[in-house]
C-alpha cells in the first residue's frame, strides 16, 4: 500500500567505466568493486555515500531514469563539486539527493538542474571521457 505523502524511492546503480587511469609510471586498472554506494536504494532527500579508490577517473556523471545525463564533476563541462585537487585525491563523496545539481544538455542547450527529481533507477558513471558510451566501453 502506498502512503500518499511518502517520498519516491530511488535506486542507484554504479558503473566505474574506464579501462585505465593514468599515473606517472603506468596505467592502473580499476577493479569492478571499486565504486560503491551506501545505501544503494534511498528516498528522495536522503544522502548517499559513494566510495572509490584514490586513483579514479577525472569525471563523474549521473544518468536519471529518463536517460538524461548530468555532469556532476567534469573539467571539460566546467562543472565541479570540489576543487580539482580535492576531487583527484578524495575516496568518498556524499551526494545530497535533495540539492545535488548537474549540467545537462537538453535540446542543444546547456542547463543546470537538480539531478534527483525523478523516481526510478539512476546510474552513477565515472570515466576519463564522459562522451564514451557505457555500452561501447570496457565496463569494470
Amino acid at each position: 500500500m502506498l502512503i500518499p505523502f511518502a517520498k519516491p524511492l530511488i535506486l542507484l546503480f554504479l558503473l566505474l567505466i574506464t579501462a585505465c587511469v593514468a599515473n606517472d609510471k603506468h596505467d592502473t586498472v580499476i577493479e569492478s568493486s571499486a565504486l560503491q554506494a551506501s545505501p544503494d536504494a534511498f528516498l528522495q532527500g536522503e544522502s548517499v555515500l559513494l566510495t572509490f579508490p584514490q586513483k579514479h577517473p577525472k569525471n563523474l556523471a549521473v544518468r536519471n531514469p529518463d536517460g538524461i545525463w548530468y555532469s556532476i564533476h567534469s573539467p571539460d563541462d566546467e562543472v565541479s563539486i570540489l576543487t580539482l585537487d580535492d576531487y583527484n585525491t578524495m575516496t568518498e563523496l556524499v551526494l545530497h539527493t535533495q540539492t545535488l545539481e548537474g549540467i545537462a544538455w537538453i535540446n542543444g542547450f546547456k542547463r543546470k538542474e537538480k539531478v534527483f527529481e525523478v523516481k526510478g533507477e539512476y546510474l552513477v558513471y565515472m570515466a576519463d571521457n564522459l562522451e564514451t558510451e557505457p555500452e561501447n566501453t570496457f565496463i569494470l
